[in-house]
C-alpha cells in the first residue's frame, strides 16, 4: 500500500494527486475515507469507470447489465427527453438546485451572485432530483460517458490520444456548464477533482 492508502493498481486507475474518496487497506480491499461517505468518487480515469461495470455486472447477480451511458443516454436522462435546459426545468439556477462554482467555492467562483453552501463537492442527494427522480444531473462533478474520440483504450493508462467526453458540470463549473447540453472533452487516461461517473443499467442479461 502506498502512501494515503492507495495501491500501485489505484495509481493506475485514479491518476491524480489528491486525496481519494477511498482507501485500500492492508487486509485487501477498500474502506470510504472517514467523512467522504456519501460522496462523490472522483478522479477516476476512464478506464477505472468501465472496470468497476464489468465488475458490478459481474457480482449484482441479477440479470442487469451495467455501463457508462452514452453522451445520448445521459442527456435525455437529465432532461427527461423534453429538452428542458436544466434537469429541474428552463429557470435560472440558484443555490438551492446544484453545486456549482459560485460564492460558496473559494478556487474560481464563477457565479458569486449564488451560493449552494459547498466550497467542493457535496455528498450525493443533496439537492432535488429531476422529474425523474435522477439526482446530481446538473453540478458536483462531471461525469464520464461511453463516446471516445480517438484511439479508445481501455488500459488503465489510456492513451495519449484517447479523449473521453463527460457531461453534467461539477463543483467547478458556471452554472451554464451545468445544463443538460453542456460537454467537456478531457484525456481518458487522467483523474480530475471535478470528474467521476454515473452508472447506466440494462436488462439484457439472460
Amino acid at each position: 500500500v502506498l502512501g494515503s492508502g492507495k495501491t500501485a493498481f489505484m495509481s493506475d486507475l485514479f491518476a491524480c494527486d489528491y486525496p481519494l474518496e477511498i482507501a485500500a487497506v492492508e487486509a485487501g480491499g477498500y474502506l470510504v475515507n472517514p467523512g467522504r461517505e456519501g460522496f462523490p468518487v472522483r478522479g477516476v480515469t476512464y478506464a477505472a469507470c468501465s472496470l468497476y461495470c464489468d465488475w458490478l455486472t459481474l457480482v449484482d447477480g441479477s440479470r442487469m447489465s451495467f455501463k457508462l451511458p452514452s453522451e445520448i443516454e445521459w442527456e435525455y436522462a437529465a432532461s427527461t427527453g423534453d429538452g428542458r435546459t436544466w434537469p429541474w426545468g428552463d429557470s435560472q439556477p440558484d443555490g438551492s438546485l446544484l453545486n456549482c462554482s459560485d460564492a460558496s467555492e473559494t478556487i474560481a467562483a464563477r457565479a458569486p451572485e449564488i451560493s449552494d453552501g459547498f466550497s467542493e463537492t457535496s455528498p450525493a442527494g443533496s439537492f432535488p432530483g429531476n422529474p425523474w427522480g435522477l439526482m446530481d444531473m446538473a453540478g458536483n462533478v462531471w461525469e464520464w460517458c461511453s463516446d471516445l474520440q480517438g484511439g479508445g483504450s481501455l488500459t488503465p493508462q489510456g492513451a495519449p490520444d484517447t479523449i473521453g467526453c463527460l457531461r453534467g458540470g461539477s463543483w467547478l463549473s458556471s452554472p451554464g456548464d451545468c445544463r443538460c447540453a453542456a460537454r467537456l472533452l478531457l484525456d481518458a487516461g487522467l483523474g480530475y477533482p471535478f470528474a467521476g461517473f454515473r452508472v447506466a443499467a440494462t436488462m439484457d442479461r439472460q
